[in-house]
């Protein structure tokens, strides 16, 4: 796992929609190839990717999740209904991504 001063490198910022608010999820579309193929797991949580993606998004454990691979968003959305809460995200608002890891990401609100 990283370190607190580990660098970052943005991978995307996704633009919050009311369905994202609704639904619990945001969506990876923008960089989705700029994210490591071994974390695309199959449609359904009964075959999952071979790695998981770490997720650090404000809370005090990270989570972790994987992608399915016919979805541009993670399969486990409790972080992301968390985080949507906690940070009082809105339509419009932008979740950034940042990597510290190829494998370990940080999520965090840019509002609008």
């Amino acid at each position: 796992m990283n370190t607190p001063n580990q660098p970052r490198r943005i991978l995307g910022e996704v633009t919050l929609t009311a369905g994202n608010l609704r639904n619990s999820h945001i969506y990876v579309t923008p960089f989705k190839h700029l994210l490591p193929t071994d974390i695309f797991g199959g449609s359904n949580k009964d075959e999952p990717a071979s790695r998981m993606a770490v997720i650090h998004y404000g809370a005090v454990t990270p989570v972790e999740s994987d992608i399915p691979n016919d979805k541009n968003l993670f399969r486990n959305r409790s972080w992301a209904r968390e985080f949507l809460a906690r940070t009082g995200a809105r339509p419009g608002d932008i979740v950034r991504f940042e990597a510290s890891e190829p494998h370990t990401y940080h999520i965090s609100l840019v509002r609008s």
